[in-house]
C-alpha cells in the first residue's frame, strides 16, 4: 500500500491497530512477569522486563525510519509484523505464566454465597 494522501485513512487506521497491539503485549508483560520470576528475582525479572521494553521504545523510531527509507511501507510493516510474530512465539513458549495451586483457591466472599 503506497503511503499517500489517497491512502491517509487506511495507514492511519493500521497505524492505530498495531500500535493498540503492541501497547497490549507490552502492559501484559508486567502481569505475566509477576508469575514467570520466582520471588527471589521477581523485581530484577519485572525491571529487566521493562527496560528491554525501554530499549525497544527507544531503537523502533531509527529503525521504523530505517525501514522506511530503504524499503517503503512494506518493508515497514514487514518488520512491524515480524516483530509482533516473533513477541508472540517467545510469550506462547512462556508455560510458567499460569498460577499453580493458588488460583484453584476461592474467594472468601465466594465461599459466603
Amino acid at each position: 500500500m503506497p503511503i499517500g494522501p489517497q491512502s491517509a485513512f487506511a495507514v492511519l487506521a493500521m497505524l492505530a491497530w498495531t500500535g493498540g497491539l503492541i501497547n497490549a503485549v507490552q502492559t501484559t508483560m508486567y502481569a505475566l512477569a509477576a508469575h514467570v520470576y520466582p520471588t527471589a528475582v521477581r523485581a530484577t525479572g519485572v525491571g529487566t522486563a521493562v527496560a528491554f521494553g525501554r530499549i525497544g521504545g527507544v531503537l523502533s523510531p531509527s529503525v521504523g525510519s530505517w525501514a522506511l527509507e530503504s524499503g517503503g511501507s512494506s518493508r515497514y510493516f514487514g518488520l512491524m509484523g515480524a516483530t509482533m510474530a516473533a513477541a508472540f512465539a517467545a510469550l506462547a513458549s512462556i508455560r510458567r505464566h499460569i498460577p499453580g495451586t493458588a488460583a484453584a483457591v476461592p474467594l472468601p466472599h465466594a465461599a459466603a454465597r
